[in-house]
């Protein structure tokens, strides 16, 4: 949610390149590691909760059981008010505009769609520092390897 307020106050675009730079790391993380893909609105109604949490608890491994999702309801109902500000914000960034185009378009053309390593920093002038902490890896935690000098 703290890059979706810094778009909104700031310089979408800045955000943009930054959340760019992020999937870049995470594609180079995924070609190795299982992930499962969440979106805002896999937490919008109680029915939704229910599907995403048997979708989490599956992959990780577990039996689910109703006790699980029960428990998973009570974890994720106090946060519906959180994801239902941040897809109102998301879908008013969702209207095109030239400046997002060139900034996902020179993102591209300098990560090589991608697939360059090491990716950019996250820390992306315009952008502000509240997204990129949330976004930048903690360097000190153990299997972490942190190649990017401004991520250290």
């Amino acid at each position: 949610t703290a890059s979706v307020a810094a778009a909104a106050a700031g310089d979408a675009a800045a955000t943009l390149r930054q959340h760019v730079r992020w999937h870049c790391r995470v594609s180079h993380v995924a070609a190795h590691t299982a992930l499962l893909t969440l979106f805002a609105d896999d937490f919008a109604t109680p029915e939704a909760r229910r599907l995403t949490a048997e979708r989490l608890i599956s992959f990780a491994g577990f039996k689910v059981s109703h006790d699980m999702l029960d428990a998973a309801e009570a974890a994720f109902a106090p946060v519906a008010a959180s994801f239902a500000a941040l897809r109102g914000a998301a879908r008013a960034l969702a209207a095109p505009s030239e400046s997002l185009d060139a900034a996902l378009s020179n993102e591209l053309k300098r990560t090589n769609v991608l697939r360059a390593w090491p990716c950019d920093t996250v820390w992306v002038p315009g952008a502000g520092d509240a997204a990129a902490r949330a976004l930048a890896p903690n360097c000190s935690t153990p299997f972490t390897t942190c190649s990017v000098g401004k991520d250290r």
